[in-house]
């Protein structure tokens, strides 16, 4: 799940070479570990709502967001995640 994830955002990660570039992206949007939350957990909240904790709730628009702005997934889902999930993921 983690490799479809990552090539969704990068596909050079699938079709060309896994480099280091890829493992860095990764970790940053795959719950490497297991057990934790991560783009598309259920109770991370909606992309076109800002809260305190990181992720959100639709795995695609918050992997390609988390793609912009890496602190989407790592620190909160801000008012400038909110606003580029309104840009590039059609929300409502």
């Amino acid at each position: 799940a983690c490799c479809n994830e990552v090539c969704a955002i990068d596909d050079y990660c699938c079709t060309i070479e896994w480099d280091n570039t890829c493992a860095a992206l990764a970790g940053d949007v795959c719950d490497v570990c297991g057990g934790g939350i991560g783009c598309g957990s259920k109770g991370t909240g909606s992309c076109y709502n800002a809260h305190v904790t990181p992720f959100c709730s639709d795995s695609a628009c918050c992997l390609f967001v988390c793609s912009v702005d890496p602190t989407c997934c790592s620190d909160a889902w801000d008012d400038f995640c909110v606003e580029a999930a309104l840009f590039f993921c059609n929300g409502n």
